[in-house]
């Protein structure tokens, strides 16, 4: 993800972590997901 303009969301489903990007973003919201121990 190298542009600020990525949404790790959309890189997740994109990537088919998830079935759904809806539930990809909920992950994301839910604090599921971490981006460089943050």
């Amino acid at each position: 993800m190298s542009t600020a303009t990525n949404r790790i969301d959309k890189w997740l489903w994109y990537a088919r972590f998830f079935k759904s990007r809806t539930l990809a973003a909920k992950m994301v919201a839910d604090g599921h997901v971490r981006v460089n121990c943050e």
